[in-house]
């Protein structure tokens, strides 16, 4: 789990982030004040999880598919609003992006059972079928014409001297019913990663590469009609190039899997 850094910014950083207290006043994530959500608008964001090994024989077709996806080649009716992380498991040993940070790639494996069976596709926290190139399209684009019961709205702002950032949230729900065990998460990936692997694949994208957030989640407690803000500052973790990441929230019921919202951007804009 990648610990917490409180940013020191320079006087251009210093400004925003003091524009950003006024704002948000004496609220932490520890105890977040409710608002409206006049602001707000639902995204159809479609967040996929794809567990996979380096090792795996079957895992490129899954990973080439999303990788065009990720490369908006239009595989899906709207590919820019599909958020991707590729999980590494340690169902084959030597697996260089599952070594790099083994305890926050349990913390996923666990949670969805990732590590017995790769490849193994996850849409908005619901298992994917054994992967096919036309069920997999038809599921994304079933889940992209949908729009979310919640709201994720996102300021990022990154100091690439520190590398250390600071971004604020505000989470809002808009419809439907309270959800009474939903986490926020926020994890950072890493992408234009070269490696020569056992199963064919070269370059490796969206790989997971740790939680800004503790592994376990941040509280989240709404109704509809409410939403909340939030300031999370984070760190590079050692050895990502934060040209080349991104960081990722997302809204997840702890009992169901269900994601009820996600969004992304990238580190450096």
């Amino acid at each position: 789990m990648n610990k917490k850094v409180f940013v020191s910014f320079k006087y251009f950083y210093l400004t925003v982030l003091s524009l950003s207290l006024i704002i948000f006043g004496c609220e932490s994530n520890d105890n977040p004040l409710n608002h409206g959500t006049n602001n707000l608008k639902a995204a159809n964001n479609v967040f996929v999880i794809l567990f996979t090994n380096t090792s795996c024989i079957n895992c490129p077709p899954p990973g080439g598919f999303l990788d065009r996806v990720d490369s908006l080649t239009g595989v899906t009716i709207n590919d820019t609003n599909v958020v991707i992380v590729r999980v590494h498991s340690n169902l084959f040993a030597n697996d260089p992006f599952y070594n790099y940070n083994k305890n926050d790639n349990d913390v996923m494996v666990n949670y969805y059972q990732g590590g017995d069976i790769n490849p193994l596709g996850f849409m908005n926290g619901q298992y994917l079928p054994t992967y096919n190139q036309n069920v997999w399209t038809d599921s994304l684009n079933s889940a992209l014409s949908k729009k979310s019961s919640f709201a994720i709205q996102d300021t990022n702002v990154f100091d690439t001297t520190s590398k250390t950032g600071i971004w604020n949230l505000t989470i809002g729900q808009l419809s439907g019913t309270a959800v009474g065990d939903l986490k926020m998460y926020v994890v950072i990936t890493e992408g234009h990663l070269y490696y020569t692997a056992t199963n064919g694949e070269r370059w490796f994208e969206n790989i997971f590469r740790g939680f800004v957030t503790p592994s376990t989640g941040i509280d989240i407690s709404l109704s509809p009609g409410q939403s909340v803000n939030l300031i999370e500052n984070y760190s590079i973790p050692a050895g990502v190039i934060a040209a080349n990441s991104q960081i990722i929230v997302y809204l997840q019921s702890v009992s169901t899997a269900k994601v009820y919202a996600v969004d992304k951007k990238k580190i450096v804009q």
